[in-house]
């Protein structure tokens, strides 16, 4: 019987390496999902909002913004500009043209990642004035995630 359980000993190792090593991985590419979900196009919604709420971030990259009166269906009101696209914006005026009771005209997804997570904006306009387009916002997002 000894006999027997020391031969099993090396194939119950190898059998739970085989199933704990995938799990680790997997937690380590838990944002491949969102990835997924927001490379596709398809998945992002062009909307209208009202400004209720907008602050800046301590180390100043990005912003958050609480939106009401919006023309579109979302998960929740809190919007994000993150990254490459918050300079790309606050280059184009975001400061002093997106304050509190500002209409906005912004694309984002619907759909959540997580605890705190909040939607991303990845293009943004006030008034008919680009100050992100879709194309810049998109592609500087899918870095951003992929950091």
């Amino acid at each position: 019987m000894k006999l027997f359980i020391s031969f099993l000993k090396p194939f119950i190792t190898l059998l739970m390496l085989l199933l704990i090593v995938p799990l680790f991985f997997f937690s380590l590419t838990d944002n491949s999902r969102e990835i997924a979900y927001c490379s596709d196009k398809d998945n992002y919604v062009k909307a209208s909002g009202t400004v209720e709420f907008i602050s800046y971030s301590n180390y100043q990259d990005h912003y958050n913004l609480t939106l009401t009166d919006m023309t579109e269906d979302f998960p929740d009101s809190n919007f994000s500009i993150e990254g490459k696209n918050f300079f790309t914006a606050k280059e184009n005026g975001t400061t002093y043209k997106v304050i509190k009771g500002t209409k906005i005209d912004f694309v984002s997804i619907r759909r959540f990642f997580g605890d705190g997570y909040t939607l991303p904006i990845v293009a943004l306009s006030v008034n008919g004035e680009e100050l992100l387009s879709f194309e810049e916002g998109y592609q500087n997002y899918l870095e951003w995630l992929k950091k």
